[in-house]
């Protein structure tokens, strides 16, 4: 993705030596913000907000973060929340495939992170099976399957990995 070369330059400043950026996407425009990121680390998911020229960053720890996503029609949106803090980034669905590709990174790497794996995120194939599992569990959850399905699912998903 494209980033402003300021943003680049206050980033690069901004994270940790041993920190590296996995996946960046771009919010809905909103007008009284100008722009908004979200950007993935191995260790951290951080907001920026460009309001006149001016940036801020907003950090969410990995080893603490809830992270949801809600699927819309026009819109859909992801559910940053840590201890004291909530934050709703909303993405274009006709970007979807972006979006859902940052969630699945941010997934797995902050899973891998609350549980201190210092691992790379693993290659997209599981990252899919996790998701489908977890997509899975969901409907489960809300009674829309079967305990027996969900199992069948899980079973399925497993045999790939």
């Amino acid at each position: 993705m494209r980033i402003p070369k300021s943003l680049r330059e206050k980033l690069i400043s901004y994270l940790n030596e041993d920190e590296k950026v996995e996946d960046i996407i771009k919010e809905v425009f909103i007008p009284k913000f100008d722009f908004r990121w979200v950007i993935l680390t191995q260790k951290r998911v951080i907001v920026v907000v460009r309001k006149f020229l001016d940036y801020t960053f907003k950090d969410y720890s990995c080893s603490l973060l809830d992270l949801d996503l809600s699927l819309g029609s026009i819109f859909d949106e992801i559910e940053f929340e840590v201890p004291g803090k909530n934050y709703k980034a909303q993405f274009y669905s006709f970007r979807r495939d972006a979006t859902m590709s940052f969630f699945r990174k941010a997934s797995i790497c902050l899973s891998m992170q609350s549980k201190k794996e210092e691992v790379e995120c693993p290659d997209p194939e599981v990252i899919k099976q996790v998701h489908i599992l977890r997509e899975a569990k969901r409907l489960k959850d809300e009674g829309i399957i079967t305990n027996e399905e969900f199992e069948r699912k899980r079973d399925e998903v497993l045999r790939r990995l």
